[in-house]
């Protein structure tokens, strides 16, 4: 087995072993019970998604860590575009900021980034006791809402959710790597990158996902889905403080030095967000990509079916 990816399976099962006992409080149904659920047609479908997911939260219309962008500060060409224009336009459709990430704390104005963006998009620390998970709002995830008819039972949505997710990883050659698919763990799988003098044996690079328990359940999904029933991973609560509250499929991405377990930086010829942009490509409507904004992409981005949802006021 190739050396990186068995390094892949390492640090995940390091990363994600606090893994914990199940939650006593269905949080998904909670959001569903207070119309979460329901969208708002005043807002973007990422916002939306957002907001069913407790990702951002409203009250009298403003919605915080995460908002629309006002199409008014778009560029006057753009007001009237749609998603896929606008992503187009800007050259780049995985990694130009697409949203305002107004994160609680000491915002400071992202740098880096060009025109319209460096002007609206801020991201900020968050101030959290040290018992106090990660906000999720700046966590990757998976999100998905799984109709019940596909499986009989929560731990049986995991195995086929996990399968699913494997079988949808694009495999071969991308952007000139290689890349190599590894089912490590019967609920955990990750795709590693070979390329001569960059990822290998003794750099591992890899985006690695593994769902972290089975399941939740609900009466039923968001209502631009489909009625029923739905098994649903989703990112864990805002505040939350213990691993017990995870119903969730992490997603990790990471270069590593093998010997050292140094984090290196990614590298600048190997787009992330353009891989798993393939890899929603291969995946159901109900299935989510959210991508948080980070220090070299400011700005948040939920991927679905291959498309960018943006966080941008709609049309």
């Amino acid at each position: 087995m190739n050396q990186s990816i068995t390094f892949a399976a390492a640090v995940t099962l390091v990363a994600l072993a606090f893994t914990g006992c199940a939650s006593t409080t269905n949080y998904a149904q909670r959001h569903a019970d207070l119309g979460h659920y329901s969208a708002d047609p005043s807002r973007s479908r990422a916002l939306n998604v957002a907001v069913a997911t407790g990702l951002t939260e409203c009250e009298a219309g403003q919605c915080k860590p995460l908002s629309d962008m006002p199409r008014s500060e778009l560029p006057e060409s753009l007001r009237a575009a749609s998603n896929i224009k606008i992503t187009e336009t800007l050259a780049d459709a995985w990694s130009v900021g697409h949203g305002a990430a107004q994160i609680a704390g000491a915002a400071s104005v992202v740098s880096g980034l060009s025109g319209w963006s460096a002007g609206v998009l801020s991201i900020g620390s968050i101030f959290l006791e040290p018992s106090t998970l990660d906000d999720p709002a700046l966590v990757p995830t998976m999100i998905a809402w799984m109709p019940k008819l596909m499986a009989d039972s929560p731990a049986q949505a995991r195995e086929k959710m996990m399968k699913m997710v494997a079988d949808a990883l694009p495999r071969g050659k991308f952007q000139g790597y290689g890349v190599e698919i590894d089912r490590y763990g019967e609920f955990s799988v990750a795709a590693a990158f070979v390329k001569a003098g960059m990822c290998g044996s003794q750099v591992a690079c890899a985006i690695d996902l593994h769902s972290v328990s089975k399941p939740s359940i609900v009466k039923g999904p968001p209502d631009w889905l489909q009625e029923g029933l739905a098994y649903v991973w989703t990112n864990w609560e805002r505040g939350a403080t213990t691993s017990a509250e995870l119903r969730n499929i992490s997603l990790l991405v990471y270069r590593v030095d093998t010997e050292s377990h140094a984090s290196l930086p990614w590298p600048e010829d190997l787009n992330a967000r353009a891989y798993l942009a393939k890899l929603s490509a291969n995946l159901p409507e109900w299935v989510y990509i959210y991508l948080p904004p980070t220090e070299a992409h400011g700005y948040p981005l939920i991927l679905n079916q291959g498309e960018p949802l943006l966080f941008v006021e709609p049309l």
